[in-house]
């Protein structure tokens, strides 16, 4: 199985979003945890 990860061109977090319909991400503190203990390998 081969999985791509595609950055986004520009990563702006300042500027709101063009549209009023948006989501936030499920699991934002599993993936911080889990970006912690990756960093330590």
């Amino acid at each position: 199985m081969l999985i791509v990860v595609s950055p986004a061109k520009t990563l702006d977090y300042t500027t709101p979003p063009k549209t009023k319909k948006f989501t936030l991400p499920d699991y934002l503190d599993d993936s911080a945890e889990l970006i912690h203990r990756m960093r330590e390998f």
